[in-house]
């Protein structure tokens, strides 16, 4: 149910300090958001929209429901009689779709500089607009991944294995330039699971243009706990992508994972006749995740979704062209 305003003290609780963040500039930008059966959680995402500190004449508003069957859009349809008016050609779209096409349907509307694309569970930080202009103004970057942090109360194990990391989980908020976007186009609509946006940055980075994660601001993530079917579609993989273009590149470090994870993968058969290779691979990707994790045990169970590393790039890939296949038989 909706629970009210809850967004500024919630972000105050992970330490923004109030205030514009570095200059405002007057561009007009695009805040979408995509979403289904949100009534949970959407009514404080939309008080943290409302909560941005820029001025709200100068952003549009576009909203893609995927067919709620609860009352998300009566609730969207309430925020925008309320306070619509305060914003650039607010626009709300009912259609059957999917994340991917939802999105994709709020780049196709997006008007401006920038669309900032947020989860209808995560709560925007108050400086987003101003310091996402700032940092795509500041160099050729295209494509802002915002820190999501999630509140304590709401963590699963699979987060506190990412907090004892100091690194945030997934991208829920995001930022594009659209004139990089006009160049590639939107996210691309075949991959398992929904969009990636690896693939996307990829298509970006062919052009030039960087992607960068911020930590300055954080966003909210409230959201329940991460289960082990989100962890394989959503985590694994998303990293069996992302890892693709580095693979090709011959990336060092990346080589040296997938060789490290397969190693290990085989050892664990191999130890019923030699069980010294396993020990001493075992030992130095125990000793590595300690001291990434600074010592935390959740660190630890990185080495378990390691061991599915090379197992699901394999599977990527076979699903991949297995879709391959079967558009060209069609």
């Amino acid at each position: 149910m909706y629970r009210g305003p809850v967004g500024v003290s919630l972000l105050a609780s992970i330490g923004y300090r109030g205030g514009l963040v570095g200059k405002v500039v007057d561009e007009l930008v695009t805040v979408a958001m995509t979403l289904k059966d949100a009534e949970e959680t959407i009514g404080d995402a939309l008080d943290a929209i409302h909560d941005l500190a820029y001025p709200k004449g100068r952003i549009k508003l576009v909203f893609v429901d995927g067919g709620s069957t609860d009352n998300s859009v009566k609730i969207l349809r309430d925020f925008l009689d309320k306070k619509g008016n305060e914003y650039y050609k607010p626009e709300l779209i009912s259609k059957p779709c999917g994340i991917t096409e939802g999105r994709n349907i709020c780049l196709d509307l997006a008007e401006g500089y920038s669309v900032i694309l947020v989860d209808s569970d995560v709560l925007a930080p108050p400086g987003l607009v101003s310091k996402s202009l700032e940092m795509l103004k500041s160099g050729n970057i295209a494509f802002i991944n915002v820190a999501c942090v999630v509140r304590k109360e709401g963590r699963g194990w699979l987060d506190e294995v990412y907090v004892s990391l100091d690194e945030p989980v997934g991208m829920s908020c995001a930022v594009i330039l659209r004139s990089a976007l006009e160049k590639v186009g939107n996210y691309f609509t075949g991959l398992p699971g929904g969009e990636n946006p690896a693939e996307l940055i990829f298509r970006l980075s062919k052009r030039g243009y960087r992607s960068v994660n911020t930590t300055d601001i954080q966003a909210v993530h409230i959201r329940p706990p991460v289960k082990i079917r989100y962890y394989w579609e959503n985590i694994l993989i998303y990293s069996a992508e992302m890892d693709i273009p580095l693979l090709l590149k011959r990336d060092i470090k990346t080589i040296l994972r997938y060789v490290y994870y397969s190693l290990l993968l085989a050892s664990i058969p191999l130890a019923y006749w030699n069980w010294l290779p396993a020990v001493a691979l075992l030992a130095i990707g125990v000793a590595y995740q300690l001291k990434k994790g600074h010592g935390r045990p959740h660190a630890l169970l990185f080495l378990t979704g390691g061991l599915l590393l090379p197992i699901t790039l394999i599977y990527y890939l076979l699903k991949r062209a297995m879709t391959r296949v079967r558009r060209r038989l069609r």
